[in-house]
């Protein structure tokens, strides 16, 4: 993808000073290319017709769960209380069994992708 917006994927890689970096313009096309990505998996993971029914809130804390985790965060529990709409159960799975390590900053980042998940309906 780095690629995609006129980035070389070697010399960021080698940190080059001369060609190692992105603009702000190529970060956010980066960025906004990934969460389509994600946005394609997480769609075909649960059903089109279950991320519609999603408030914004909801649907932006389960792309962060999967920018930081891969598609592998909606595991078997999570996918199934969202597909039936249970927003109480897939609130406790993102807080309290998505964090698989135990790693404090990851418990973190649940806590909030659970408090953004369980705010006002947008």
């Amino acid at each position: 993808m780095i690629a995609e917006v006129g980035g070389d994927y070697e010399a960021i890689m080698r940190n080059d000073p001369n060609g190692g970096t992105l603009s702000e313009t190529q970060m956010r096309h980066l960025y906004d290319l990934t969460m389509k990505k994600f946005r394609v998996e997480v769609t075909q993971t649960l059903s089109p017709e279950t991320v519609a029914s999603m408030s914004s809130n909801q649907l932006q804390a389960v792309l962060s769960m999967v920018y930081h985790g891969g598609i592998k965060m909606l595991g078997p529990f999570i996918t199934a209380a969202l597909k039936r709409e249970d927003w109480v159960t897939a609130e406790h799975e993102i807080r309290e069994n998505s964090n698989k390590s135990g790693d404090e900053r990851v418990k973190r980042r649940r806590t909030e992708e659970a408090n953004l998940f369980h705010g006002p309906k947008t």
